[in-house]
């Protein structure tokens, strides 16, 4: 994680040993989290959704679609010595504008990714039934 240049790099140069590492870390981490939460699943069902669902919804703010980056709210990441390392944006959150299309876009495609969830559970259940 935050070896983005790296494998950035490794990409640009085809470093064929950093891109197979990579690869066999994506697929061993991958591997091992489908255990675990399948895993997770059989013994705390509950548990894991809520959390799941409480992930995602903490996530809502950064993914939300209607902010504007805003100069006053600029928080600056400082080092022992003083130093500015890192400047993060902040911004401001606001509702949609129903009068852009934009904003009738991003809404369908929400619904339609609710209908498709909708769609894929009724299938599990029916599925499930027989």
């Amino acid at each position: 994680m935050g070896n983005y240049l790296l494998v950035l790099r490794a990409v640009k140069e085809f470093d064929f040993n950093t891109i197979a590492l990579l690869g066999v870390g994506a697929v061993s981490g991958l591997f091992a989290l489908s255990h675990f939460l399948s895993w997770l699943f059989r013994n705390f069902h509950d548990i894991a959704v809520s959390l799941i669902t409480g992930f995602v919804l903490g996530s809502l703010l950064i993914i939300w679609p209607w902010k504007v980056s805003d100069p006053d709210r600029i928080i600056e990441r400082v080092n022992s010595d003083g130093e500015v390392e890192e400047k993060i944006m902040g911004y401001l959150y606001s509702l949609p504008d129903l009068g852009l299309v934009e904003t009738w876009g991003a809404i369908g495609l929400m619904v339609g990714g609710a209908f498709l969830l909708l769609i894929v559970d009724r299938m599990g259940t029916l599925k499930a039934a027989n």
